[in-house]
């Protein structure tokens, strides 16, 4: 009690109040902080993997879409495709680690180094060609060959 006999209300927390607080924050931060570099970790995985998911699709929905507009089928190998359209001849094939279009006396690479792993290619039928490359396989009608 004070001089006038009132009683004295004290602002803040006690120290067992503080410590308790304390004990329970470190608690959430011991447990909480594996989960989270867990969760970074994750997240980084999952974003390569889509990347290299998406370089494959764009890949294959190139390939496709010529292979299917082709004149003709020049070349076919397990390794290699090689196909005619206006009188222009294009290979594809996995080169040095790399997707590659060669179209004239030019070569483009699709991919960086190590993007794919591999591509092959497979022809079950006349008019028809499979194309592998990673996780993906497509079925690619050749509709102008003659």
């Amino acid at each position: 009690m004070n001089k006038k006999g009132l009683a004295c209300r004290q602002a803040g927390f006690t120290l067992v109040e503080l410590l308790v607080s304390l004990a329970i924050a470190s608690t959430i931060l011991l447990f909480g902080a594996p989960l989270m570099l867990n969760y970074s970790k994750n997240i980084s995985l999952l974003n390569k993997k889509t990347a290299k998911l998406e370089t494959e699709q764009s890949v294959l929905r190139q390939m496709a879409k010529e292979i299917r507009s082709a004149d003709s089928l020049i070349k076919f190998s397990s390794r290699e495709v090689v196909i005619k359209i206006d009188n222009t001849a294009i290979a594809y094939d996995y080169f040095d680690k790399k997707a590659r279009r060669k179209k004239n006396n030019y070569s483009q690479y699709l991919t960086d180094n190590g993007e794919i792993d591999s591509i092959s290619f497979i022809m079950p039928k006349n008019n028809f060609l499979v194309i592998n490359l990673d996780s993906f396989e497509t079925g690619v009608c050749l509709r102008n060959e003659k």
